[in-house]
């Protein structure tokens, strides 16, 4: 104990910290047990091949289960926040696993492709956090419109988002209660 106290304050500040770090480290183990790829289960039938690359450019970081996890993504407090932007990002929307399972995004019904695409060119989506340490995800002003207009696209073929219209319960196909369109629109 004698030595801890003739320690310069300069150097048990820096003790200090570097116990902090060390234990941020070990808390965050299972967050590192989070940074997982599960398989890919689904190939999205992309309406042309700039579609497919932007989207992998600009989305598939966070929107898939092709994650690239580079190393200052398992160091804390870094880890949590891309740990967490990733889990909620596939929740919203994951094109490994798309038409599958339910998302955040497929609640929206048919307008998907549209709630993407505004998002996209209201420069909302990619993360103006992930452009900072992703340089090559920031989409020129051609390339958000092309990828807007892709997603557009793409989304109706989505069968959450688009499902074949089947009478139920003799309901007229394409009523509100399939995820069909409203009764009165073209």
């Amino acid at each position: 104990m004698a030595k801890l106290q003739a320690l310069p304050l300069w150097q048990k500040i820096v003790g200090g910290i570097v116990a902090f770090f060390v234990l941020l480290q070990i808390v965050g183990i299972p967050t590192l047990l989070s940074q997982t790829n599960p398989p890919v289960t689904v190939n999205v039938k992309w309406d042309k091949p700039e579609t497919e690359a932007l989207a992998r450019r600009a989305c598939f970081d966070c929107h898939s289960n092709e994650t690239t996890w580079p190393i200052y993504s398992r160091i804390a407090p870094v880890s949590f926040l891309a740990t967490k932007q990733v889990l909620e990002g596939r929740k919203y929307l994951n094109f490994s696993d798309w038409g599958q399972k339910p998302s955040k995004l497929d609640e929206e019904g048919k307008l998907a492709g549209e709630k993407s695409a505004d998002e996209i060119q209201k420069n909302k989506m990619p993360t103006p956090g992930y452009l900072f340490i992703h340089p090559e995800a920031n989409l020129t002003v051609q390339e958000k419109a092309a990828l807007a207009e892709g997603l557009k696209v793409v989304f109706p073929q989505n069968p959450l988002t688009n499902p074949n219209p089947k009478t139920k319960g003799g309901e007229k196909p394409g009523t509100p209660a399939e995820g069909g369109e409203k009764p009165g629109t073209p």
